[in-house]
This record gives C-alpha cells, sequence and structure tokens, in this order.
C-alpha cells in the first residue's frame, strides 16, 4: 500500500495515477521534507523495484511532469553509482541523434528525451562528472531547444568539464557547441527556438573555456604541459606580428575557427557589448593567422567578412585618462583598425572596404535614433579612418554624426565627440550648418560647459577644441564668449590649446585687434594662480622676459598645493618646466624647479601620463640632478626606473660619485628592510656602468640573508627560493676579486656559529649561503653538471675559492653523526665537488678518519651519494684499504637481448612496477614508458591488474577500449573511484577488482555473479539507520568465495542496524580463504551503558569465528583484529544530557588496537588488554597522570608493537615520555604527527630516545603542519638539523629505519 502521508503538494499519492503497488515499503518518507528517509525493503526487492517498476513508470504514465519529477527525487536521491549507470544507460535509450541541424524529430521522441533530461538534471548527478561523457553530447546532438535549454540551466555543465575535466574534443565535439550557436542565431525569431537567457550565457560561458583552453593550451588541470599566459588586448596590441608566444605548437583547423566565427555571429547586434565576445574577436583578429596554414585561410574568407559587422560593433573608441595622452595619441591606431590588420593583409584592402561600405549604407539609410546602432556605426568609421571612401562620403558621415549627437547617452556623445574630433582634424570640410548646429547643442542646449568639469568627458571637451580650430575666424569673433566659456578652472586647459592652435595664433597675431584680446587674457590669467599656469604656455608665446618673470610669485602658489582639482598632467609639468629654464639665470628661481619636481613626484606614481624620462631634458646642473635624487629615491617601487635615471645621468655628465653614494645610502638603510631585493636588481642594472664592486662585496652576508628570506611584495614576484638566488647569483656575477668577498663571508658565518652547529634551517645563514654555493656553482645534478674547470660567472679562477672552503670547514667541524646530521654531511660533500683535488693531505686525513667512525649503513649512503653526484675527489673513499670498509656499487649489465621472451617480460614488469611505485615518476614519463612497444603496452596493463592505481585529486576520466590500461581491469578502487569510468564500462571494473574500498552512503547494488577475483574489502558505511547497505554488502560477501581481507569500519557514530550486522558477521563463518577481520568501532559516549554495549555479541561471535575457523581450516589461521576508539568528550556535552560514560571494559579483552583521545577523558586503564599490539593516542591532556596509568598497564607495556604519538609529547619533561616510551619493551613501530612548527626541539628529543630502546626499528614523521599552513613552502619536513643517530632514511622519507 502506499504512505498516505507523502505529499507532492497538496495532492496525495493515491490521487497520482500511481501503480497501486509501486512504493509498498520500499521507502520510509519523512513527514516534514517530504523525501526519502531510508529504504526499508532488501536489495533484491530494491533492485527488482528500480529496474522493472520504477523506470517503466517514469516513462509511461500519464503522470504529470512535475509530480514524476518530485517522486522521482525521492527515489533518486542515492550517490551508488552502480544504480546510477542504470539510469544513464535508460536515459540514453531513444536520444535521436541527428547529423543535420535542420531535421526533425518525433513528439514521442522528444518528450522521452525531455523527460530523461528532465530527470538527470533535477537529481544532481551531474556531480558524477563522468556520466556525462557520451550522454551530454548525444542529447547536444538531438537540436532541441527544450533539451539544450535544460542541459545548460544551471552551471553543472560547465562546473564538470570546464573546471574538473578540462575540455577534451572527443567528450563533447566542438562542432556540436557550434552548430547549437549557429542554430540559436538563424531560429532567434522562431517562437519554438527559444532557449532560455540563463542557459545561453552558460552555454557562451563553456564555449569560451574550450576557446581559452585551445588558443592557451596548459590551463587544463589534467595537461601536463606548461600553462600558457592568456594574453589580452594590451599584452599584444603594440607588437602581435612579432611575438612568438602567440605562435601555437599545432595550427588550428579551419573547422574550428569558422565554428569560432559562428559563435561570434550568435551575439545579437542590437543588445549591449558582451566581454565574452569581445575577447572572441580579439582572438579571431590576432591570435589567429599566425596558427593557420595558408589554404586555411583562404578557405575562412567569407566566414571572415560575415563577421565585419560583429568587428565594428565591438570597436570601441580608445578611453583615453588625460588631456596630455589625448593629444599625444589622438592620431594612434584604433582597436578596429588593428582588428583589420589580417583581413586586409589575406583578402586585400579593397574588399574590406568595398564589404565595409555595404555595411555602412545598410545601417544609415534610415535614421538612427538609438544608441546601440550609432555605436556600431561609430566602429565602423572608427577602423575606415584612412579609406579613400570617408574623404569621398565625408559630409553625409559629418551628417549621421550630427544627429547621432543629439542621442541623450553620455558614452555615445564621447565617443561621437572622439570620432567627430579626428575627422574634423584630418579632412576638415565641416560645413557651416554642421559647424553651428553642434556649437549650438554644445554650448546652448546641452550646457555642456556649465556643469562641473568631468573627467569623463575629456573627448567631448576636445571636439569643441576641434570645432574651433576648424574656423579661427570664427573663433575670432567669439573669443570672449569662448573665454567666459572654456576660461573657468580646468576648461582654462582647453583654451589654451584653441589659443595655441597654429590658425589661431596666426588669425590673433594679424588680427587689429590683437593687443585688446592679448589684455583680455592677461587679465585673465591674472584671475586665478590656476589660470596662470594654465595660460602660460600662450603667454611664454607673448610676453617678454620681464612680464613673465614678475609672475614667478604668482603662480608657484599653485604648483604643489593641496587643491585635488587642479589638472595636473604631463602638459602642467612640461610647460611649468620650460617656463623655468626661460626665466632662470644662474638658478635664481630654483623654488620654482623645487615645487614642480616635488609635485611631479608626489603624482608620479597615481597618474599613467607621467614618467621621468619627460623630465629628464630639463635637468641640466648637479644640484638640478642632486635634488632630483633625492626627491625620487623613496618612490621608485620599480628597480627598473631607478636605473634608467641613474643611466641617464650617467650619459648626460660625471655623475658617478653622486649615483654611488646615494646608492650605499640604500643599501645601508634598505639592507634591514624587505626591499633587499630591490636594491639588488638596482646594483645588477648599474654595475656595468659604475665599479660597486666593494658595495656588493662588504655587504654581501646582509644582502644574501635579507634578500633570501624577507615575503614582500617581491615575495609574490619570486616567489620561489631558486629565483631569489637568481638575482643574488647574477648580482655577484662577473665581480673582480670575488674570491676575497666570498672567503669573508665563509669565515664570518664560521665565527658566528660558535658552537658548530651548522644549522640548516630554512632561513639560517648557513642554509642560505649552502643554497647560493650549490647554485652558483652548479653542484647537483638537479643544477646541471659543470666542468671541473668551470670558471663562471667569474672571470677568475674559482679553485681557490673551493680550496679556502673545503679545508677550513673540515678543520672546524667534525663530521660524524654525533655532531653533524646525515643531511648535513650530504651537504658538506657536495662542496668537494668541484675541486680537481684536494687541498692537503691534513684534509685527506681528517676526512679518512671522521669518514672511518662512521656506521656501516651510513657509509653506504654516503659511498652512493658521493657516486651519484659524481664527487671525484673523494673517490678515494672506495678504497677499501684505506677505509677499512667494503662496497661495491658496480653494477653488472646483462645483455637483454640475449634474454628469452618470458624473461624479458618479466624484466619488463618488475622494472616498470618499480617506477611506478616512485611518486617522482611523472604519469606522462610513465605513459611514454608504457607505450614504447606492445610488450611494454602489455605489461603495464597487468601492473594495473595487481598494484593500486594512484589517481591524484585531479578527476580523470576514462573509457576502456582495446588500447586502455585498464583493459584487465583494475586491482584496487574506491566505490567512489566508479566516477570516473564511463558508466557502460561501470559495472565490468567493479566485479574484475581484487581490492574494494566500500566508501559510500549508499551501497545499493545487487551482485548477481561471482566476483572471483576479490581478496580484499574495506567497508566504511555513513549510513544512518539504513539496513539495506549491510543487506547489499550480505550479497557481495556471498559471491565474493576468495576473500582474504575484510576491515568493516563502525566508527561513524550513527543508529547502527545490529540485526543486519550481525547477519554479515555471521556469513564470515562462510568464507573459506578468510585471512584477516579488521573491525573498528567508536564507543558512542552520548549513548547509555546498554547502547554502548551492543557491539559486544559482535566481538563475541567473530572470536568464535575465528576459534573455529583456525581449528577446522587445514593449518589457515585467521586473525581478528578488533579496534576500539574512545572519542572526545567535549565541555559543550558536559551536562544533564550526556550519559554515565564507560569505557567498554568488557570490550578490552577483545581488543587488538586501542585509539583514544586524553582529552577530558574518565578512562579506566587499569584493567588488562590481553590481546592490545596497537596504541594510537590522537590528542593531549594536560592531566599527566591519566598517561602515567595507561602506559603503566602490564599489557601495554608488555604487548604494544606499534604507538602513534603527536610529537608534541617530546616538548618537555612534563610527560616524563622517555620512561614511558622506554616501558614498552616490545615496541617496534612509532608514527608521530607534526602540527607545530618548528620542530627541531621535539624531534631531537624523539630520536633521543628512539636511539636508547632496544627493540624499536621504525619511526615514522607525518607531516600534519602543511595540511593546516597556508605557507606551502613547508611541505617537506626539514630534517637537517636532526640527530637521528641509527635511524636512516634515503631519498628524504619520512620512514626512519634502524639498521644493525
Amino acid at each position: 500500500m502506499l504512505y498516505d502521508f507523502y505529499v507532492c503538494g497538496s495532492v496525495m499519492i493515491s490521487d497520482l495515477n500511481s501503480p497501486s503497488n509501486l512504493w509498498p515499503e520500499v521507502f520510509y518518507f519523512d513527514q516534514n521534507s517530504y523525501n526519502r528517509f531510508s529504504i526499508g525493503c532488501g536489495v533484491k526487492e530494491y533492485n527488482t523495484f528500480f529496474e522493472e517498476v520504477f523506470l517503466p513508470w517514469l516513462e509511461n504514465d500519464p503522470m504529470s511532469e512535475e509530480n514524476k519529477l518530485l517522486l522521482s527525487d525521492s527515489v533518486l536521491s542515492i550517490d551508488d553509482y552502480l544504480i546510477l549507470a542504470k539510469l544513464l544507460k535508460w536515459a540514453e535509450t531513444d536520444i535521436s541523434q541527428t547529423n543535420e541541424i535542420t531535421t526533425k524529430t518525433t513528439t514521442g521522441s522528444k518528450k522521452n528525451q525531455f523527460i530523461r533530461s528532465k530527470v538527470l538534471n533535477h537529481t544532481r548527478i551531474l556531480k558524477v562528472y563522468n556520466y556525462l561523457m557520451s550522454l551530454v553530447p548525444k542529447y547536444l546532438q538531438t537540436h532541441d531547444p527544450t533539451v539544450i535549454s535544460l542541459i545548460f540551466n544551471d552551471n553543472q555543465i560547465l562546473n564538470c568539464y570546464s573546471k574538473h575535466l578540462g575540455y577534451k574534443n572527443d567528450l563533447i565535439p566542438f562542432t556540436s557547441l557550434f552548430n547549437i550557436t549557429k542554430l540559436i542565431h538563424e531560429k532567434k525569431r522562431v517562437r519554438e527556438w527559444k532557449i532560455l537567457p540563463i542557459s545561453f550565457i552558460n552555454l557562451m560561458e563553456f564555449v569560451m573555456r574550450i576557446i581559452t583552453d585551445t588558443y592557451f593550451p596548459g590551463n587544463d588541470p589534467n595537461d601536463s604541459i606548461p600553462a600558457r599566459k592568456v594574453l589580452t588586448r594590451e599584452d599584444v596590441q603594440d607588437d602581435f606580428t612579432q611575438r612568438t608566444d602567440i605562435i601555437l605548437p599545432t595550427k588550428l583547423t579551419a573547422e574550428f575557427v569558422r565554428g569560432v566565427i559562428h559563435i561570434v555571429m550568435a551575439d545579437d547586434m542590437e543588445k549591449a557589448q558582451d566581454p565574452n565576445v569581445e575577447k572572441l574577436i580579439f582572438w579571431l583578429c590576432l591570435l589567429t593567422f599566425q596558427n593557420l596554414t595558408e589554404s586555411d585561410i583562404q578557405s575562412l574568407k567569407d566566414d571572415y567578412i560575415s563577421l565585419l559587422p560583429f568587428i565594428f560593433k565591438y570597436n570601441k573608441t580608445r578611453k583615453l585618462a588625460t588631456l596630455y595622452e589625448l593629444e599625444k595619441q589622438l592620431d594612434r591606431s584604433q582597436k578596429g583598425q588593428t582588428n583589420l590588420y589580417y583581413l586586409r593583409k589575406y583578402y586585400g584592402n579593397a574588399l574590406i572596404e568595398k564589404e565595409s561600405y555595404k555595411i555602412y549604407k545598410e545601417w544609415t539609410k534610415k535614421s538612427i535614433s538609438k544608441p546601440g546602432p550609432m555605436f556600431s556605426v561609430l566602429g565602423l568609421l572608427n577602423c575606415l579612418e584612412d579609406s579613400p571612401k570617408i574623404e569621398l562620403n565625408i559630409q553625409d558621415i559629418y551628417e549621421v554624426l550630427v544627429e547621432g549627437f543629439k542621442i541623450s547617452n553620455l558614452e555615445l556623445q564621447n565617443q561621437i565627440s572622439h570620432t567627430l574630433s579626428m575627422l574634423i582634424d584630418r579632412y576638415g570640410q565641416f560645413n557651416s550648418t554642421h559647424h553651428n548646429k553642434i556649437y549650438e547643442m554644445m554650448v546652448v542646449e546641452k550646457y555642456i560647459f556649465t556643469k562641473p568639469f568631468n573627467p569623463k568627458q575629456m573627448e567631448t571637451y576636445q571636439l569643441f577644441v576641434s570645432l574651433m580650430t576648424s574656423k579661427p575666424k570664427f573663433a575670432l569673433e567669439k573669443i570672449e564668449n569662448t573665454i567666459s566659456i572654456v576660461g573657468n578652472g580646468n576648461f582654462t586647459t582647453f583654451l589654451n590649446q584653441i589659443l595655441m592652435h597654429p590658425d589661431i595664433d596666426r588669425e590673433i597675431r594679424k588680427s587689429k585687434n590683437y593687443k585688446t584680446i592679448h589684455h583680455l587674457l592677461v587679465n585673465h590669467s591674472k584671475s586665478s594662480p590656476e589660470n596662470n599656469i594654465y595660460l602660460l604656455e600662450y603667454l611664454m608665446a607673448h610676453e617678454d622676459k620681464q612680464s613673465l618673470v614678475s609672475m614667478a610669485s604668482f603662480l608657484t602658489t599653485c604648483i604643489n598645493s593641496n587643491k585635488q582639482s587642479v589638472t595636473r598632467d604631463a602638459h602642467f609639468y612640461d610647460t611649468l618646466l620650460k617656463y623655468y629654464q626661460l626665466i632662470s639665470n644662474n638658478q635664481q628661481h630654483f623654488d620654482i624647479f623645487e615645487k614642480t619636481v616635488r609635485s611631479f613626484t608626489k603624482n608620479l606614481e597615481s597618474d599613467i601620463s607621467l614618467n621621468l624620462e619627460m623630465i629628464y631634458p630639463y635637468i641640466r646642473t648637479k644640484k638640478e640632478v642632486t635634488y632630483l635624487m633625492n626627491q625620487i629615491k623613496e618612490l621608485l617601487k620599480e628597480p627598473s626606473k631607478y636605473i634608467r635615471l641613474c643611466k641617464y645621468f650617467l650619459d648626460f655628465g660625471d655623475y658617478t660619485q653622486l649615483i654611488t653614494k646615494n646608492l650605499e645610502e640604500k643599501v645601508r638603510v634598505e639592507h634591514i628592510k624587505p626591499s633587499v631585493n630591490q636594491i639588488m636588481e638596482i646594483m645588477i642594472g648599474l654595475k656595468n656602468y659604475i665599479n660597486i664592486d666593494a658595495l656588493i662585496g662588504q655587504n654581501l652576508i646582509s644582502i644574501a640573508t635579507k634578500g633570501l628570506t624577507h615575503h614582500n611584495y617581491y615575495y609574490y614576484r619570486y616567489q620561489r627560493r631558486s629565483e631569489q638566488l637568481k638575482i643574488f647569483i647574477n648580482l655577484i656575477s662577473g665581480i673582480l676579486d670575488i674570491e676575497t668577498y666570498y672567503i669573508q663571508w665563509f669565515n664570518e658565518l664560521i665565527k658566528l656559529d660558535s658552537e658548530r652547529q651548522f644549522k640548516l634551517t630554512e632561513n639560517s645563514q648557513w642554509s642560505i649561503f649552502n643554497s647560493i654555493h650549490t647554485k652558483l656553482f652548479g653542484l647537483y645534478h638537479s643544477d646541471g653538471l659543470k666542468p671541473i674547470n668551470y670558471k663562471t660567472p667569474f672571470d677568475q679562477p674559482i679553485e681557490p675559492i673551493h680550496q679556502y672552503i673545503t679545508s677550513h670547514f673540515i678543520q672546524s667541524y667534525n663530521l660524524t653523526l654525533s655532531k653533524l646530521s646525515f643531511e648535513q654531511l650530504k651537504m658538506v660533500y657536495i662542496w668537494f665537488k668541484p675541486l680537481q683535488t684536494l687541498p692537503s693531505s691534513e684534509t685527506t686525513n681528517k676526512i679518512l678518519e671522521q669518514f672511518k667512525l662512521l656506521k656501516d649503513q651510513i657509509k653506504r649512503l654516503l659511498l652512493k651519494f658521493i657516486k651519484q653526484e659524481e664527487i671525484k675527489p673523494l673517490d678515494f673513499l672506495f678504497d677499501s684499504k684505506l677505509t677499512g670498509f667494503s662496497f661495491n656499487l658496480d653494477i653488472q649489465e646483462q645483455d637483454f637481448s640475449s634474454s628469452t621472451p618470458q624473461v624479458q617480460n618479466l624484466l619488463v614488469q618488475k622494472v616498470l612496477r618499480y617506477l611506478y611505485q616512485d611518486e617522482r615518476v611523472s604519469k606522462q614519463e610513465y605513459l611514454e614508458m608504457a607505450l614504447t612497444s606492445k610488450v611494454f603496452f602489455n605489461e603495464t596493463c597487468k601492473i594495473f591488474k595487481n598494484i593500486p592505481v594512484r589517481f591524484d585529486n585531479a578527476v580523470s576520466r576514462f573509457k576502456i577500449s582495446k588500447w586502455s590500461f585498464f583493459q584487465g581491469s583494475l586491482y584496487h578502487l574506491k566505490y567512489s573511484q566508479l566516477s570516473r569510468f564511463h558508466y557502460d564500462d561501470m559495472e565490468n571494473v567493479f566485479l574484475q577488482l581484487s581490492s574494494l574500498n566500500l566508501d559510500t552512503n549508499n551501497f545499493l547494488y545487487l551482485v548477481k555473479q561471482e566476483m572471483k577475483n576479490l581478496k580484499s574489502l574495506t567497508v566504511k558505511f555513513n549510513g544512518y539507520g539504513n539496513k539495506i547497505n549491510f543487506l547489499s554488502l550480505l550479497n557481495l560477501l556471498q559471491f565474493s568465495p576468495n576473500l582474504e581481507y575484510i576491515d568493516l569500519n563502525l566508527s561513524k557514530i550513527y543508529d547502527k542496524p545490529w540485526k543486519e550486522i550481525t547477519q554479515v558477521i555471521n556469513e564470515l563463518s562462510n568464507l573459506p580463504n578468510l585471512e584477516q577481520v579488521k573491525i573498528r568501532y567508536t564507543v558512542d559516549k552520548s549513548k547509555s551503558p546498554a547502547k554502548t554495549t551492543e557491539f559486544l555479541p559482535i566481538l563475541k561471535r567473530l572470536e568464535e569465528i575465528e576459534k573455529a575457523a583456525n581449528i577446522d581450516n587445514n593449518g589457515r589461521k585467521l586473525i581478528i583484529k578488533p579496534y576500539i576508539e574512545h572519542p572526545n568528550i567535549y565541555l559543550q556535552y558536559n551536562n544533564k544530557n550526556l550519559m554515565v560514560p564507560t569505557d567498554l571494559e568488557d570490550g578490552h579483552s577483545y581488543c587488538y588496537g586501542l585509539i583514544i583521545h586524553l582529552y577530558l577523558q574518565k578512562l579506566n586503564f587499569i584493567s588488562p588488554f590481553p590481546k592490545l599490539q596497537k596504541l594510537k593516542i590522537l590528542s593531549e591532556y594536560n592531566d599527566v597522570n591519566i598517561l602515567t596509568t595507561l602506559f603503566e598497564n602490564s599489557s601495554v607495556q608488555s604487548q604494544v608493537t606499534s604507538l602513534y604519538l603527536k610529537v608534541s609529547y617530546f616538548t618537555s619533561t612534563y610527560y616524563e615520555i622517555d620512561t614511558k616510551i622506554l616501558s614498552l619493551t616490545k615496541l617496534r613501530k612509532l608514527t608521530c604527527p607534526i602540527y607545530t612548527h618548528p620542530y627541531d626541539t621535539e624531534l631531537n628529543e624523539l630520536f633521543k630516545i628512539a636511539n636508547s630502546h632496544p627493540t624499536l626499528k621504525f619511526i615514522k614523521l607525518i607531516d600534519k603542519f602543511s595540511l593546516i599552513s597556508r605557507d606551502k613552502s613547508k611541505y617537506n619536513i626539514d630534517m637537517t638539523n636532526i640527530s637521528t643517530g641509527d635511524f636512516i632514511s634515503e631519498y628524504q622519507s619520512p620512514l626512519f629505519i634502524r639498521y644493525k
């Protein structure tokens, strides 16, 4: 019967035409949320219901789609991948795949497509990324607008493919996407072909990601190639024809480019500009032709001609920030002209102009009254400003622009102003009718100059200048009116422009009213200091020197004032410096220079129109140079600017002493600041122009220490130490007498290290020296081997440097493990590499003497290191007669070709297996090896079948074929990793596994055939009472006859279905090959003692199974390993709701592994643990008595072989951890997580205790600090200052082994 309380909206299920037996005892529903709460039937019943009842009902029942979807949400709120694979196979059927976009599908077929796609979207299974690999492409090929809208209804597609998978053409062919956009464009006026706006936006975002990854490969997280920077127009605007970084590794195809063009053409010409479309146009026009063949370029001619209207629409006029830029850059090419560069080159200028003019005539045949179309016209005109057609039709164009100026839109007004100014200045012929209309609109109708000055209207103000200068007589007639219009505040700068135009100046000078006009302008300039400066250029052209001098005291008051409204652009400073030069005599008016330079430096970084080079020509004397240097030295954040300044004045005169002194002051002050990296770059830039060797040499230690430790602006620029090293090495390269300075540095380090600790922590001075020394001389293979007689980067012999450093270090330090760690020894040994011979017999004897004192395992490791790094001067240590130690590293090579095929295959597999398990070997390298030959390929497939696959965090996806490494199945998978496989392959992969981890909340799949390969099973359900998980597990066990190992994790705290769990436990007795069972349980402190003891019957039953199996099974030994965890009891739970805590004392007799949190625990550690072998302490407790009680337990002392303990326990003597560790008489392995940094003290204490323990064999360190730290440079545990004694780790492994 149906559950009457399940409601769809306000309608009961019984009213929804459902089969009467649709939901019997299948689901329990939450009455409040109307969602499935749990499944209340067996696994066989559920699978039958799903396949034979639910899917047919979903497709065939006449119930409304809305109600079906509501019910489906209940059924499908699961994440069982194998069940969902069935759903996807169902969804894939009846998809009408058409190659022609015009083909129609039947109504029934469309409906089925809609239901299937709606269910998939509605149930949010798109999180299972690889289910999409076939399904979505097939849906897209239906060209059904409803389905397409649904697919791109939200960003799930974009997130799945772009963010996690990257774009691969075999997943969603690009042709499908551009066909859809083309169809949307063609059908946009057809009612049935309306795509939801949000769907189109998401489609475009997805397309943009695909195109971006094609033009700039390497941004896909799964790609192994380096990422390429996504170039902007500003990056390539000026040199796109010369740049090599535009060239792609492989050519683009004509089909792909045609697709991108059609995507652009899906844009609506009447709508606002879309930034993504603008990007595509930029890429199509500037970054594409270089990556096409000549024949492909010609085949795309019609497509690119069709693109012209969109190029024009997206051709914005250049937005100029200041008047100075406006003046200087007015005649520079616009975006559209650049966009047309390759179109003109390959398709001919005549064709482009002909087609463009056709478009212009089409657009302007009717009066334009809206901003959108007018913007497009402007874009077209700016593209064709040099065209003869512009000049031939200039009056018609002026008419269009003048009419467009009437449209009320500020941005449009600016762009029309820009275009009109450009055309008037270039072609003139602006007739009186047009002139008067614009003048009236600007001055009278729009009140442009009666409103406050607005920097965003610079183009409009500039149009007024062009208007006046195009009619000099008109301008002269209106001079008084013009002064009143543009003679106030910042507008005065435009009055000055008008006056200084050659035609206007000529007209004024020859006018009979010259004196009157001039007197009017002089009086106006006296109205304020700002006006005086704004008109200063005019005054210098018309006034005598005496008059100009008399203005000095008046105008200087506003040069460096705090008035924010004053326009202080490049023209402002340029005019003032010209004025200073004109009136100064023996630097009488130096205050003008001072104030101008001070104001200039104050605005230098905030105003992009300003640059230092513009004031260089006005600086002539030493006093001026000195003042400028003092003003700008604190402001130059970029070393390149300071270097250019110094180089200029070095060329101008002999300012070496001044620059050196200034640089010395910067080094003295800045070496204690983070900006020391800037100092290094400045010195690098200047050392070839002035001799600063002594300055560099004398400050080596301070520059190195600060330059390689500070994390500042330059830390982000040079994120890695290697980049900082390059700067320092570049600095000291080529220094004369480097030997003296380098040895001084080395001696200073020895002097500072009075205790001879040779500390190599991350930022210690020895660490910095070693980093520089090994990198500078290329000592490691990773830095590239250099010849022994290598002399660069110094043009002098370097042998004396290495002779001195090695001999003095050997005399000063004791090279034994009692004094230095194994890592420290390796670092010292590498210093000998560049030597041709050892410094002296005394050095040789000292090395030999100390080598003999080392333990044999350390000797072996050091000799391997010497061989690996080719440290020739230390080869004498291989002489057993000298060392008394014999160790042969020579490997006898076998003739591979003489082996039988079986031996060859075995050797190949062994080599590949070894390399595959080495995490340092990249996936790309492994792939290349595996594809070397058929033998290598087949042996690789065997490896995947016999060892676990290393899946990284990136989401990979697999389709199994005859050329797949997984064709022979895999060894191990987590259940969640099935989502990486195509749903057609998922079930087969699952059934062939040898090892399985059921890491899921829902395991509903019904196994129907034997899983013969399955030997290892790990189970961790978070089922929250869902019995079907354990019933499904029971079914799985019944089909797994060869299972040898099972790990059942019940540690998650939730109400467990003990009846079903007991059934699973009983089934273990029927597994004939079972060798080991691990079962994990967490005591729930919030439950009553009766509830927490529900686990005891499970332990008792397992013990029975163990005894029975070991008696009956012919010597086969079954081991049961129960792990019991006692979790934290947090303070907030210490209230009346907390049950009386129990420590599950009865369970101690079964406990193999004990996991405890000592925080606020009241546990009984007195009773024995007869089977205890593993102890894990997860947190600290400030009551040392509890810890003491635990370690005094006789079971712990006599049985524990493995201990997990935080490194922080070794901090002090408070815990007396040494005696506690030493009391564990059978301890073999110690695992220590590190949560804090630094940790040198704790680790040294740990290894001190470990070396005293008689049975301890292994120590494993776990870097937990890196997981919680934002500082990604500390991922590896630094052992350089840790004395590990007998415990040795090769290749910086976190596992340390004691060799005896």
